[in-house]
């Protein structure tokens, strides 16, 4: 899963219009190609995301420190995963809010 911060594109084969009933028969038969196409699911999630990167723009020029920690390998409803994300922030927050400390003294 790309970052919200990252904008990325995925090809689909579509005509002018998504027929639910083509889609449905090619996942189907074995012997046809599947359809891609976006799922109204991820058509949502995506949509949260990039208002979400906009409020956070939005809001960045208030705070005196920002920090994105590297966590692409996780996607947005990896639950479980909720241990190695947090110990990835506090890992990406310790050199930067040193440096921050330092300026402010």
């Amino acid at each position: 899963l790309a970052s919200p911060q990252e904008s990325y594109r995925r090809s689909y084969k579509l005509d002018g219009s998504v027929s639910g009933w083509r889609i449905l028969a090619s996942r189907l038969n074995p012997f046809s190609e599947p359809i891609r196409s976006p799922s109204l699911i991820g058509i949502v999630l995506r949509s949260m995301e990039i208002n979400s990167v906009y409020q956070n723009k939005r809001r960045q020029p208030l705070a005196d420190l920002v920090i994105y920690p590297d966590v692409k390998r996780y996607s947005g409803l990896d639950f479980g995963a909720y241990k190695p994300i947090i110990e990835e922030g506090y890992q990406a927050s310790i050199d930067p809010l040193r440096q921050w400390l330092e300026q402010q003294n």
